[in-house]
């Protein structure tokens, strides 16, 4: 399993491929289990308003891929479940501290 920093890395470097350059404002990824009792890896994603308009499409579906197998290269076995938020709609909801 991949430390939780080598997680965030890798997710921003994925997003960021996917979106633009520096779109991820911060990475947060707290181990979880699933509904079923497996583990899993719950990422939140605090992105760029420019950003978040860029995930339209096959986009989100695209990152949950190539994450999924980038860790998985790096030897993480539990599956990513992704939440996405602009710094904007964190504001919004008065928690700009983590999505």
């Amino acid at each position: 399993m991949s430390e939780l920093a080598d997680v965030e890395r890798i997710t921003t470097e994925v997003v960021d491929a996917h979106t633009a350059p520096f779109a991820v404002r911060a990475v947060h990824v707290k181990p979880s289990v699933d509904s079923t009792g497996d583990e899993i890896l719950r990422i939140s994603i605090e992105l760029s308003p420019e950003a978040a308009e860029m995930l339209r499409g096959t986009v989100p579906l695209d990152i949950l891929v190539q994450l999924h197998d980038r860790l998985w290269e790096k030897g993480e076995t539990r599956f990513p479940l992704i939440d996405y938020a602009t710094t904007d709609e964190l504001a919004a909801a008065g928690d700009d501290s983590q999505p």
